[in-house]
């Protein structure tokens, strides 16, 4: 299994679209709390489905997640997405 502890640093990529800087902003790697979320999401079981794959999932089948936000500035606006999990952390 991956190293994917909430215990590292942000990590930050960014890329260009157009007009548009975006950021990525990986706050917290979750997915291997997720098995709590979705305990029938085994490495078996996602192995079987055949668009599930690396590197959507780790190499041992073990789900891949993050809470992050994006920031996204164009011209002179900035956005922020937030995509998080709620009002706590997993």
């Amino acid at each position: 299994m991956q190293d994917n502890s909430p215990n590292t640093r942000l990590q930050v990529a960014k890329s260009k679209i157009g007009d548009a800087e975006i950021f990525q902003i990986v706050e917290v790697r979750i997915g291997y709390q997720l098995i709590g979320l979705l305990p029938e999401a085994t490495p078996d079981f996602l192995q079987a489905i055949e668009w599930m794959a690396p590197p959507d999932v780790f190499d041992d089948y073990s789900l891949r997640a993050s809470s992050q936000c994006f920031i996204i500035r164009i011209n002179d606006r900035i956005l922020v997405v937030d995509t998080c999990v709620g009002m706590t952390k997993l």
